[in-house]
């Protein structure tokens, strides 16, 4: 007769811990996504997920320990912690937009025959971090980090949308894009 007894809990401990991070990976998701601003109330997260609150309370613990999950005594209720925007912005940090545009830049090309551009608005200008040569007669050859004025051509197709405040270079947080253009008068 062998003995498996030891190593049986081991898996049955890694599977429960297992489960027990994608649960509160949904409870995450449910709040990131829940309409109201001042966040879920506990019921509305139990009912939506379909937990009992004492699991759901379980869960929340280690989320609002380590600042993923905010609980605001006042409302009861939980919204996304500032830990949530700290693991976002370390991923667009690392994110090479280069790469994530790429397939669209060579669809485009392709679709075209025109030259696709990809630029970033820097400092009251537009700066070419990539490009894809369109089959066309005339392609237009720009060295990767040109920079151009945003009264330019390729510089106004950067800021198509933005309200004259954002595109005078004087935006304020929180300020959306294609916004109301009074707010630059």
């Amino acid at each position: 007769m062998t003995d498996t007894g030891g190593n049986e809990d081991r898996s049955t401990a890694a599977r429960n811990r297992s489960s027990s991070l994608r649960r509160a990976l949904t409870v995450l998701d449910f709040i990131a996504d829940h309409p109201d601003p001042a966040g879920a109330s506990l019921g509305d997260i139990a009912r939506g997920l379909g937990l009992h609150k004492s699991t759901l309370l379980r869960l929340l613990a280690p989320l609002t320990d380590n600042g993923l999950v905010l609980r605001d005594t006042e409302r009861a209720r939980y919204r996304l912690g500032s830990h949530a925007a700290y693991l976002g912005g370390a991923y667009l940090d690392r994110l090479d937009l280069r790469e994530v545009a790429r397939n669209t830049l060579t669809s485009l090309a392709e679709q075209t025959g025109h030259t696709a551009r990809l630029s970033i608005r820097e400092t009251g200008e537009t700066v070419l971090v990539d490009a894809v040569e369109g089959s066309g007669p005339m392609p237009v050859r720009l060295r990767l980090g040109a920079r151009s004025p945003l009264h330019t051509g390729h510089g106004r197709m950067g800021t198509a949308g933005r309200t004259r405040r954002h595109r005078a270079g004087r935006g304020r947080k929180g300020d959306t894009a294609g916004g109301d253009e009074r707010a630059g008068q």
